[in-house]
């Protein structure tokens, strides 16, 4: 396959390695990204040219596959050219920054048909699959999750991501990713409530965005939950907990691992296999076999997702609960 990238910056460079990983050394025909320097040294990694313009550089490259790596606020340009050339694409979450723009964006794949694939990684954890086994028939009353890192302390992070009209802060960026499992495995979410802080990091011109946030949810099926996340606290925790009618599971993606006591029986299970490679697995191979079915995460379905991490932040600023908009 003819692969491309847009955009070439962090979560670029991950996937870039898994690219070339699973298609050989240097794969690509060609980088693009408004920094030409960037798309440059990018393309002295892994192959192909740089560009600065995403349609000059489908004019010259015709591309069988493209990455779209760019900031959810520039998105829709490229998957709209994409969809004109009917080429596949794998986009990084959030497909939009809004869900205009994301309504926009699904009904042009919708109507060019297009394989695509949206970059929830979780999804494709084998912890995941084994936790959605053992919730089977089970009722889930209750979902605690948190997620603590050091985003904000570190020097080199985009200064668009410390803005909350550009990034979405903590919750677009990164919770996004629990809000979607929460989906996936208890259901829809009808309504949030989220409260945010910034004692470490005071807000300034240059920052906008709460350093913690928490988020209290009602699911559409009763059951109700709660999210914890921080920018500013060193090391990694990622875990999600379900509460069923008779046990709970527990999800840890920081040690790879899932456990769970339901219906008296005690589980375990262990991700063998990196999800992010997992996911662009999958993606080519639903190209390969033209099997649209094979990708777990399409714009339309992760829409849904934002949806709930807007109302979010629409209740940071509202201070009250704010209901989750239908997509």
């Amino acid at each position: 396959m003819r692969i491309a990238f847009i955009g070439a910056g962090a979560i670029a460079q991950r996937h870039l390695k898994t690219v070339a990983a699973l298609c050989g050394e240097k794969p690509l025909v060609a980088v693009c990204d408004l920094d030409r320097g960037r798309a440059a040294a990018a393309c002295q990694d892994y192959g192909g040219n740089p560009y600065e313009d995403a349609a000059l550089m489908f004019k010259a490259e015709s591309p069988d596959v493209v990455f779209l790596c760019t900031p959810p606020f520039a998105r829709e340009d490229a998957v709209k050219l994409c969809c004109r050339k009917k080429t596949p694409f794998f986009c990084e979450k959030p497909p939009a920054a809004d869900l205009k723009t994301a309504a926009r964006i699904a009904e042009a794949v919708g109507k060019a048909a297009v394989i695509h694939s949206v970059g929830f990684m979780y999804r494709h954890a084998e912890t995941v699959d084994e936790c959605r086994r053992w919730l089977e028939g089970a009722r889930v009353t209750s979902v605690v999750s948190q997620v603590a890192c050091g985003v904000l302390l570190d020097p080199n992070l985009h200064a668009w991501s410390k803005l909350a009209d550009k990034s979405g802060g903590p919750l677009v960026e990164q919770a996004i990713n629990l809000v979607d499992l929460i989906r996936l495995l208890a259901g829809e979410i009808a309504e949030v409530h989220a409260f945010g802080s910034n004692q470490l990091v005071p807000r300034s011109e240059t920052v906008t965005v709460p350093e913690t946030v928490t988020l209290a949810c009602r699911l559409a099926s009763g059951a109700v939950g709660c999210h914890y996340h921080s920018w500013t606290q060193k090391g990694w925790t990622c875990q999600m907990e379900l509460r069923t009618d008779d046990g709970r599971a527990l999800l840890d993606f920081a040690a790879g691992k899932a456990t769970s006591t339901i219906r008296g029986e005690a589980k375990e299970a262990v991700s063998q296999k990196d999800y992010y490679v997992t996911e662009i697995e999958r993606f080519f191979q639903a190209i390969r076999e033209n099997n649209p079915s094979l990708v777990r995460s399409t714009v339309a379905d992760a829409a849904k997702s934002l949806a709930v991490v807007l109302a979010a932040n629409r209740s940071l600023e509202t201070g009250k609960p704010e209901k989750v908009q239908e997509v």
